[in-house]
């Protein structure tokens, strides 16, 4: 069995590893997009400055021992974020952080779901996939009542919007008080 300082220093070199290969990878990557291509990455690839160190904890994480469970928040939080941004870059929508905002705490509640399965933490698995499935249910919500019933983006189409968005909403309220646990379980 290794001692602790010992998986603390293998830890240490393998996110060392993993974050020269990912610096490496981000060099050439931009060296051969605007040598080559001509492609402006300030304007398009700036994204990738956040998203690639996300994909960079995650690889760490999903590569690494148990010592490296808790980069699986961090990883999460901040490969979630580079996407959206990424999303909201290409296509010029930034008005969906307002309910975008929504996927983050997601984020954090699968990280916490990913570390509590690495680490054996069963009270972590629960408390991740509670927030997990309560913020992705926030996001449908909100994404439902800003697109198709404030039209925020102006993705949807009239009366079908107007019809939609509201049929949604009633849907998924009708699930949640299916999925509720009756009053006397709780107090069990």
């Amino acid at each position: 069995m290794e001692s602790q300082p010992e998986e603390r220093s293998r830890a240490t070199s393998q996110v060392t590893t993993v974050g020269g290969v990912v610096l490496i990878g981000l060099g050439l990557a931009f060296l051969l997009l605007q040598q080559v291509s001509g492609v402006d990455v300030g304007r398009f690839g700036w994204p990738l400055f956040i998203l690639l160190p996300g994909l960079g904890l995650l690889g760490a994480f999903a590569f690494g021992g148990r010592g490296l469970a808790g980069l699986a928040v961090p990883g999460c939080v901040v490969t979630t974020v580079g996407l959206l941004l990424t999303i909201q870059n290409t296509f010029g929508t930034y008005q969906t952080w307002a309910y975008a905002w929504a996927l983050v705490p997601a984020a954090v509640g699968l990280g916490l779901r990913l570390q509590g399965e690495r680490s054996g933490t069963m009270r972590l698995v629960v408390v991740g996939t509670r927030m997990l499935e309560g913020f992705l249910i926030a996001f449908v919500v909100f994404a439902i009542f800003f697109e198709l019933i404030l039209d925020l983006s102006h993705f949807g189409g009239g009366a079908v919007r107007g019809v939609v968005g509201p049929v949604l909403l009633i849907a998924i309220g009708l699930l949640l008080l299916a999925r509720r646990r009756p009053r006397h379980a709780e107090n069990a």
